[in-house]
Parts: structure tokens; C-alpha cells; sequence
């Protein structure tokens, strides 16, 4: 169980090479290197529906599309490549479920774009890659222009035949205190 009102990133490397989910927490935004995450939580229709998926739990009245494994390992690939070891992501670094954790980061939430190494935009949200010529409908999100403009690089994730997506199981890990 996290502690309220921290930051959290989820390490990479850990799920990159021991299929392990890792969210490590500080009071205050971290000095390490980390990308964040730019998507649409929900709504994007999904034809091929991801065979690993992480659900998360959400407050009442509040939802989001589950989140592909694949996508993140993706992201943490992209993020490793690019030197970043970690990985902001809104609806696993923020307790979803608790009002005062997702106040407390969302009052952050700029500082957060604005400190990531890059910012990794998929517009096809975290179940699946959306065609470069596809419309999802991600510029209509009222945060999409704070997202992109805000860091120092910012990346937009399309489909390639080339790109395959891994679909390996992963553990979870219990998140880790640290401050400083």
C-alpha cells in the first residue's frame, strides 16, 4: 500500500528484464531521468483486444480502458532507449481511488511534463498503436496541448509493420519508499 500525496514512477527495467511492475515513491519529483505519458484513457475502440491487460481500479463514477502490457513495455523500451529509466504514467503512478492523492498530483501535473526527459504520445491510447492516419479523437483532450508542450521532447507512438508488441506475463510489485 502507497502512501498518499507522493510521486511515482514505474521502473523499467525491472518490467523490461524480471516481468516485474515496480512503482518506486519520493515526497517530492525525483531527480532521475524518466519519460511520461500522454494518451486518452478511454473510448478508443480496440478491434483486437490485447491478450495481457492491466485493470485499474478507479473512484466511483471515474473509468479508463485497461492498460496492454505490451504498450507498456513499449513505452519502457522507448523510455530505456532514450536514457530514462522510468516511467510516468497518470493512471498507475496516481492512486485512482483516492481523491487526495489525485489532487495532490494533479496540482503537480505540469511540473511532472515539464521535468520528463521525453514525453511518449499515443494517440490509440495504452490497449493498442493507432495507424498514423487514423483519427482517436487524442487532440480533443483538454490536457493533450499541456502534455506535448511542456517537455523538452515529446515522441508520438504510431504502428509499423515492423513494431511487434510483447505480451509477456508480469508480477507485481509492492511499491517502494523513497524520499529525497
Amino acid at each position: 500500500q502507497s502512501l498518499p500525496c507522493r510521486f511515482r514512477l514505474l521502473d523499467c527495467r525491472a518490467l523490461l528484464e524480471q516481468n516485474l511492475l515496480t512503482l518506486h515513491c519520493w515526497e517530492e519529483l525525483p531527480e532521475v531521468s524518466y519519460s511520461a505519458i500522454s494518451y486518452p484513457w478511454l473510448g478508443v475502440p480496440c478491434h483486437n483486444a490485447p491478450k495481457a491487460v492491466i485493470t485499474v481500479a478507479h473512484k466511483p463514477g471515474s473509468k479508463g480502458d485497461p492498460i496492454s502490457v505490451g504498450m507498456l513495455r513499449l513505452a519502457c523500451s522507448l523510455s530505456v532507449r532514450n536514457g530514462a529509466g522510468f516511467l510516468w504514467v497518470d493512471r498507475l503512478c496516481i492512486i485512482q481511488t483516492d481523491t487526495e492523492d489525485v489532487r495532490w498530483n494533479l496540482q503537480r501535473m505540469a511540473r511532472a511534463y515539464r521535468k520528463c526527459k521525453q514525453c511518449l504520445i499515443f494517440p490509440g491510447g495504452l490497449r493498442r498503436l493507432a495507424s498514423i492516419h487514423e483519427t482517436t479523437g487524442y487532440n480533443e483532450r483538454p490536457w493533450t496541448l499541456q502534455e506535448a508542450l511542456l517537455p523538452a521532447r515529446a515522441l508520438v507512438v504510431f504502428s509499423s509493420p515492423s513494431l511487434k508488441l510483447s505480451y509477456l506475463p508480469i508480477r507485481f510489485a509492492y511499491t517502494t519508499l523513497r524520499s529525497g
